[in-house]
């Protein structure tokens, strides 16, 4: 693996630890009434989501960058964490939108609460995940 190679997974699981506590905070902040600080660290983990997928996908089209091969037998793994993953991002771009936009009569404003709370469960379960694979490439 290329030093380029090991520095990106040492990135990658910072960001991982990182946003983990922060989408603790958020769901915190929520809890206890503090909206606008909830707001505005779930426009911040989503933005740094996207760029982590965006940097993630540039980091293996371009040669000599990518992270070492995965191993057939966490191939079904790999490809579950990664599908899991985008469940949770692209929910919380469109909670974000759809509070943006400001009318409480969409489903995803009626429903915030509960959508929220499933994006959060799966979005923990890809943080810990993503963990777990950069331990398994290591």
């Amino acid at each position: 693996m290329t030093d380029y190679g090991r520095l990106f997974l040492h990135l990658t699981f910072a960001w991982g630890v990182l946003s983990l506590l922060l989408l603790i905070i958020a769901w915190r902040k929520a809890a206890t009434g503090n909206r606008t600080d909830h707001k505005m660290l779930m426009i911040m983990l989503t933005i740094g989501s996207w760029l982590f997928v965006l940097s993630y996908i540039l980091h293996n089209i371009i040669p000599g960058l990518s992270i070492p091969a995965i191993p057939p037998r966490f191939v079904p793994w790999f490809a579950i964490h990664g599908t899991v993953a985008l469940f949770p991002l692209f929910g919380a771009t469109a909670l974000i939108y759809a509070r943006m936009k400001g009318s409480n009569e969409t489903f995803l404003n009626r429903h915030h609460r509960l959508l929220g709370r499933i994006a959060a469960a799966l979005w923990c379960f890809s943080h810990l995940g993503g963990m777990v694979n950069i331990w398994l490439l290591f």
